[in-house]
């Protein structure tokens, strides 16, 4: 069971990533709290910081502290799996899983429904539909909030994710034609290795993976839209061999 210590450490990593996401330092924080450096050092130790502390340092990043918190404990899930009756209705709407995303990934509503070409009533619709199948719950005047957290995973074995072929195609064909410019990376290769050797590669390229959408998430979550940039990867690393008679 946690201890009270270890959600103030919690805490205080996501006020440490909100400090350097607005590009400030510790000596911006002291000189609004009217205290040293050294000061802010320790109350960011965690070992004595009062709740007025806490509270302090949240105003002046201008966030909350119960958002705070939430995004502490959301940042200690794991990834959350879509259920089937969710893949099953992102399968049928796929523009609706695309505008859950959006919000999850915490975009101002105002860009989402200007985007999606939505008016408030259609808006709220969708917030319905993703209160329907147990995604959030929909709060007055418009409100909602989320019942998962965590990086959101599709089923592999789902129907949504035959919707991600063709956009992995199209990825694909772009990357190749961008290769030379810089901030893209493309490479592929075929080789002869031991059964070893290739699950030792695989459980590097896995921890890779959960290390990517563990950062992404907190990116998403805690960084201002103008701070971002949208970017996309696949990976695929299997037993084949090409066949080169096909040319």
């Amino acid at each position: 069971m946690k201890t009270a210590n270890q959600d103030i450490r919690a805490i205080l990593q996501v006020l440490k990533r909100t400090l350097r996401a607005r590009g400030l330092v510790y000596a911006d924080l002291a000189l609004e709290l009217n205290i040293s450096e050294v000061t802010v050092k320790r109350l960011f130790s965690g070992v004595t910081i009062s709740m007025n502390h806490l509270i302090a340092i949240c105003d002046f990043l201008q966030i909350s502290f119960l958002e705070v918190a939430m995004m502490a404990r959301e940042l200690e899930h794991s990834e959350y799996v879509l259920s089937k009756e969710q893949d099953k209705f992102f399968a049928v709407h796929v523009r609706s899983y695309a505008l859950f995303i959006d919000l999850y990934r915490r975009k101002p509503i105002v860009e989402i429904m200007e985007y999606w070409k939505l008016n408030d009533q259609k808006f709220f619709k969708h917030l319905r539909d993703f209160e329907k199948i147990g995604l959030l719950e929909v709060l007055p005047h418009n409100r909602y909030r989320f019942k998962v957290s965590g990086p959101i995973k599709i089923p592999t074995d789902g129907q949504l994710i035959r919707h991600f072929y063709g956009h992995n195609l199209k990825f694909l064909e772009d990357v190749q034609k961008s290769v030379m410019q810089p901030g893209v990376l493309l490479q592929t290769s075929e080789v002869l290795i031991s059964k070893e050797h290739a699950d030792e590669f695989l459980n590097e390229f896995q921890t890779l993976v959960k290390k990517f959408r563990s950062h992404a998430f907190m990116d998403e979550t805690m960084l201002m839209p103008n701070q971002k940039k949208s970017v996309r990867w696949l990976f695929a690393f299997s037993p084949y061999q090409t066949d080169w008679r096909e040319d």
